[in-house]
């Protein structure tokens, strides 16, 4: 994530790249997903969440995928629940 200190993308204290619930950065049509992002978990009204698990990892690249195409619903969600692909709980 270094390459993104000196840039306009917002950033969390610890270094994470702040996502929407949309995975969208503060630059438009810059998602982040997986280790890297740090997403509102609305289901459990908490504003700033990283889950470092690759089922995340994978979860979030979906969601990012289905919204590049313009398919993709707002999700709040906890991939490892599930064996398949995530688990909407919204």
């Amino acid at each position: 994530i270094e390459f993104c200190r000196n840039t306009p993308i917002a950033m969390s204290n610890d270094g994470l790249l702040r996502v929407n619930h949309y995975l969208e950065t503060s630059i438009e049509y810059i998602l982040a997903v997986g280790d890297i992002s740090q997403y509102p978990l609305k289901v459990f009204n908490i504003e700033d969440v990283n889950c470092q698990h690759w089922q995340m990892a994978c979860s979030t690249g979906h969601q990012a995928g289905k919204r590049i195409v313009n398919k993709g619903d707002v999700h709040h969600f906890l991939s490892f629940l599930s064996q398949n692909d995530s688990l909407p709980l919204s």
